[in-house]
């Protein structure tokens, strides 16, 4: 244990502290529920008092959760009543994914509420994100609310019995009432020609007081600098979504609070978990009482990346023919993402041993530092995942995840394994540790590049390797961080490997929809 981390750790608990008065002082009270309904497992977040004149049902996007969409919830929670729903297949849901399941359990929702006599279809606004928003448009062959709200709308899903192709999904028959679409400046370039295409349907924007009262008004609206996720983060979005039911349906949801306390005890709440890291860090690998001596032929080599491009190319190529772990996983675009590690890492980890490379291996498979890897890995998946699965995403595993995860980590463990023998071991020098650390995002950006080759090239679905990309890096930063701070404690590669691919099991069972 060094004074450094020590002195890191205490300020990591006083901003953890911190962060934790924050989000309960600005957290509204909030209900949560589960009912089943003709066969549809319906688990909803409710904000906001019975009484409300106004209501909404939020629909979140494809990967998503009910929690992505708290923070617009809350700006509409003021004076209306939010039920924010999960998806199948989608956070705390236990039900299998797909696009016909989705629609057909958000109608079943829509429905039930309506019978219950918790919404009125003439007071309801329909709001949806991405999938959700395709989702709420849809809906107005069912149900004439009093507005939609359509964010990044999606229209396209998996060809039946190809699921590695996608086809358009039909239009309603009618416009929806009042609707406005929402796009972003950086949208992905097909979201924006669904918009394109439902404004030459509606023969083009009004939105004037009389359009409203003729339930017939249509605006289409593109946000500067915004991305397709920031979107439901944005407080000019929320701003211009409250503008929009105001017209629609003459209550002005009050904003419920600023977003700024929560945004910065968030990040206050991750900034402290990484600054407790090394001191447990420490803790449990001197625990382990075994560092072992660093062999002097294991600085690492650029031939790996020689052969990368090529193990990832075939891994890519590979499921076009058949998902290799489609039947063993069965999540939506994550078996595709962990059938590429595995493919990519076995390849490689096959050319290392034949080529030599992987003698520090070899010697580092010492059982109480892969051990201390493995504690390691699950501490910071628990810590992380409980943070955000307070306020902003469902990262906390249920039972069918939970049987995901503990597939996934030996599935994906040759990539980490052959990364760490690329990488070689942690330099001391900071410029070295620049290359290394140049190394390992070339790495990674090679197997990104090989995925958005077969989805923009070869037209595979794989849409979510490119629409996750920012929190894959962030991902993949943060994991790398931990991977050396395990190595470096321990020199182990074995170790090192072992956390990652806890790490990388637990964000690919987490994000993607059980299918």
């Amino acid at each position: 244990m060094k004074r450094g981390e020590l002195v890191c750790a205490t300020i990591g608990l006083a901003a953890l502290a911190l962060a934790a008065w924050l989000l309960a002082a600005t957290s509204p009270p909030r209900r949560e529920e589960i009912v089943t309904v003709s066969g549809c497992e319906l688990r909803m977040t409710i904000l906001g008092r019975d009484d409300a004149r106004a209501k909404a049902v939020l629909f979140h996007g494809l990967t998503a959760n009910r929690r992505t969409m708290l923070q617009l919830g809350r700006t509409l929670a003021g004076q209306m009543q939010v039920f924010i729903l999960d998806h199948p297949g989608h956070g705390d849901s236990t039900q299998p994914f797909s696009y016909e399941r989705a629609e057909a359990c958000a109608a079943t929702a829509v429905n039930w509420l309506e019978q219950q006599g918790r919404i009125r279809l003439e007071n309801t606004a329909l709001i949806g994100h991405s999938m959700g928003a395709g989702i709420a448009i849809r809906l107005a062959d069912q149900f004439p609310t009093a507005a939609t709200v359509s964010i990044s709308t999606a229209m396209r899903k998996p060809v039946v019995g190809n699921p590695l192709r996608l086809e358009p999904v039909a239009l309603p028959r009618r416009m929806p009432v009042n609707l406005f679409l929402i796009n972003a400046e950086y949208d992905w370039l097909e979201l924006k020609e669904v918009s394109r295409r439902m404004v030459h349907a509606a023969g083009g924007e009004r939105y004037d007081a009389q359009d409203f009262d003729q339930r017939r008004a249509f605006r289409w609206e593109t946000f500067r600098g915004a991305t397709h996720t920031s979107l439901i983060f944005d407080s000019q979005v929320h701003a211009a979504i409250r503008w929009w039911i105001d017209k629609a349906m003459g209550s002005v949801p009050t904003p419920d609070g600023s977003l700024a306390p929560r945004i910065l005890g968030i990040v206050a709440g991750l900034a402290g978990l990484l600054l407790v890291f090394p001191l447990v860090a420490s803790l449990v690998c001197g625990a382990s009482g075994e560092k072992q001596a660093v062999p002097a032929h294991a600085a690492g080599s650029w031939t790996a990346f020689a052969v990368w491009p090529a193990a990832a190319l075939v891994a890519v190529l590979l499921q076009f023919r058949f998902t290799t772990l489609g039947p063993v996983v069965r999540m939506y675009s994550g078996d595709y993402l962990a059938s590429v590690l595995m493919v990519v890492g076995v390849v490689v980890m096959v050319w290392q041993v034949r080529a030599r490379h992987a003698v520090p291996l070899q010697t580092n498979w010492g059982l109480k530092a892969v051990a201390a890897g493995a504690l390691l890995g699950m501490a910071a998946m628990l810590a992380f995942g409980g943070w955000l699965n307070w306020q902003i995403t469902n990262t906390w595993l249920n039972a069918p995840r939970w049987w995901r995860f503990t597939v996934l980590v030996p599935l994906v463990l040759p990539y980490f394994v052959a990364e760490e023998i690329a990488l070689g071991v942690p330099p001391s020098a900071w410029l070295a540790r620049a290359g290394r650390f140049a190394r390992f995002l070339t790495l990674r950006a090679i197997l990104w590049l090989a995925m958005a080759f077969g989805l923009f090239v070869l037209g595979s679905a794989q849409v979510l390797m490119v629409l996750l990309v920012i929190y894959m890096v962030a991902f993949s930063i943060a994991q790398r961080a931990g991977m050396d701070a395990v190595r470096r404690r321990t020199s182990s590669a074995a170790a090192a490997a072992v956390f990652g691919a806890i790490l990388a099991a637990w964000f690919i069972a987490a994000v993607f929809p059980i299918t």
